[in-house]
């Protein structure tokens, strides 16, 4: 299952059990009518706060996260298209020392005969 439906599902889980609970309050509460729609008000106006600071939670990591990949694309778009000087410079030691130690290894005996079988 995804975050997001696995988040939608629990914060309708929670509307559903609030309105039970709400409902059953009503149903075998010994207070008076007004005094029960106040509770539930009350109730509900809980629910509905605890829902937007969820929401808005929920909302300010999706803007994080999606910043942080815009980034990250950003990155290794650049990084991709246009290779930094410091490794076309590595490159080129690299190949240079390759050079060198091949010429050095000709001019010495031992290294010609390496992988002789005697």
């Amino acid at each position: 299952m995804k975050q997001t439906e696995h988040t939608q599902n629990s914060i309708g889980l929670v509307l559903i059990a609030g309105l039970a609970g709400a409902l059953t309050a009503l149903l075998i509460s010994p207070r008076s009518g007004k005094q029960n729609r106040a509770e539930v008000a009350q109730r509900f106006n809980n629910v509905a706060e605890t829902a937007t600071k969820q929401i808005e939670a929920a909302r300010a990591n999706v803007n994080q996260k999606v910043a942080t990949a815009k980034d990250m694309k950003d990155r290794i778009g650049s990084a991709i298209s246009t290779p930094d000087q410091t490794s076309q410079a590595d490159n080129k030691n690299l190949d240079k020392t390759d050079a060198k130690l091949r010429t050095e290894a000709a001019d010495k005996p031992y290294f010609n005969n390496w992988n002789r079988e005697d």
